[in-house]
């Protein structure tokens, strides 16, 4: 409270989080908001914040070049045709590589912010046909890579750093533990044995229950609901008449084969007291 009162600032809300181990500060104006920004980042407080919505840039993917065109000469290239271009990226695949996707950050639109931006009816770059689309959004919460902490990242985290691997206070890069050691691993999140990157922890799960609750409970849904059983079906009118034929086919030809059987030889066909003989028993019996 004294250090909002030293700062002249009356319009704000704290909320107590983790039993008073946290605080969650609310302000309402952005200059108030840069200035206790500026003063946590000067007195060294630990904090993490998030981006105000009037400077998140506006992120489009960039489809059709070759995955060896240099972003630097793209982004050349779209400040020439009037793009406020800030950054370029060249999108990497699961296996590290560089893909034909290039995410592009751009100073929002402010002169038609109710219509679509004018880079997405981009469809030539140096020559070259391509497309621009929104880029995929993973429905998964964010983890800070400094603290390890969800819902932040690292670019406006002001924390302590947190191993991944090892829980202690250093930053993952440095970190000493070999990564394959299983036994050597602890996660700042749960405590438990594993990276704090596994998703198979259970504060991971319960964030992403939260982010997407309807995957999580289809996913649960699932587990539940037993195995399908066999299907049933009505046998139509036409089809009962064709099997009452092929048996009555199949019994014609029993009795002829059977016939056959005792005239060349009578002492196979012997048939006991209650016993009844078929097309299978002959197959069994005859080898037929």
């Amino acid at each position: 409270m004294q250090y909002m009162k030293k700062l002249a600032i009356d319009r704000f809300d704290i909320k107590l989080l983790k039993l008073g181990q946290e605080a969650k500060l609310q302000l309402y104006s952005v200059p108030d908001y840069r200035k206790v920004q500026e003063g946590f980042v000067r007195g060294d407080v630990p904090f993490f914040t998030f981006q105000l919505k009037s400077e998140k840039p506006l992120r489009v993917a960039l489809k059709g070049l070759h995955p060896e065109t240099n972003p630097e000469e793209v982004a050349r290239e779209l400040v020439a045709l009037k793009f406020n271009v800030t950054k370029v990226t060249n999108l990497k695949n699961r296996h590290g590589q560089k893909s034909g996707i290039f995410i592009v950050d751009l100073i929002p639109n402010q002169t038609n912010s109710r219509g679509p931006h004018p880079i997405y009816s981009l469809n030539r770059l140096m020559h070259v046909v391509v497309s621009v689309e929104e880029p995929y959004k993973k429905k998964q919460p964010l983890r800070c890579y400094n603290c390890q902490e969800y819902n932040h990242t690292k670019n406006r985290c002001h924390l302590a750093p947190i191993c991944a691997l090892c829980a202690l206070r250093h930053p993952t890069e440095n970190c000493t533990v070999v990564r394959d050691d299983p036994a050597s691993r602890k996660c700042n999140n749960c405590g438990g044995n594993h990276a704090a990157s596994w998703k198979g922890c259970v504060v991971y799960k319960e964030f992403l229950e939260r982010v997407n609750p309807r995957q999580r409970r289809e996913l649960r849904d699932a587990k539940k609901r037993p195995p399908p059983g066999p299907e049933i079906r009505d046998v139509p009118a036409q089809e009962k008449n064709d099997l009452k034929e092929v048996k009555q086919s199949l019994v014609w030809i029993v009795e002829l084969v059977v016939g056959k059987q005792a005239a060349c030889y009578p002492s196979l066909v012997t048939v006991t007291p209650g016993q009844t003989l078929t097309l299978f028993s002959l197959v069994k019996v005859w080898k037929l």
